[in-house]
């Protein structure tokens, strides 16, 4: 799983997968057999990890894990293109025609506003 920057950390339960950047972890059963995946953000009512699934190899288990982080990224990026495009809707609608840009507290939308300004837009 190096490709997530997580790692196996030994313990007085065993070994256990930790990736600082995934909710997920990963701890194999006591006979080696099966490997769990607990979600760190969601704890059950004695302070375990919630189980999200259960793989027969550490290797699936780590590619369930990394393919939720994958999933994770590409929701994130499909959000901020959403909000980008909003904005960009807005704009053209004339939202901000009469609005200076000192009064605008998103930096993101007054640098957008003063290049088309200066290109010499009407927004």
């Amino acid at each position: 799983m190096a490709a997530s920057g997580g790692h196996w950390l030994k313990g007085a339960g065993g070994a256990v997968f930790v990736d600082r950047t995934s909710p997920y972890e990963i701890t194999p059963s006591l006979a080696g057999d099966r490997f769990w995946v607990g979600n760190k953000g969601r704890r059950d009512s004695a302070g375990a990890s919630s189980t999200v699934m259960t793989a027969s190899s550490r290797e699936e288990a780590e590619r369930w894990v990394a393919a939720q982080a994958k999933g994770e990224r590409t929701r994130r990026r499909h959000k901020e293109a959403d909000r980008r495009q909003m904005m960009m809707d807005d704009i053209r609608m004339g939202f901000y025609r009469q609005i200076p840009l000192s009064l605008i507290a998103d930096g993101s939308l007054r640098r957008t506003l003063a290049r088309l300004r200066k290109q010499g837009e009407d927004v």
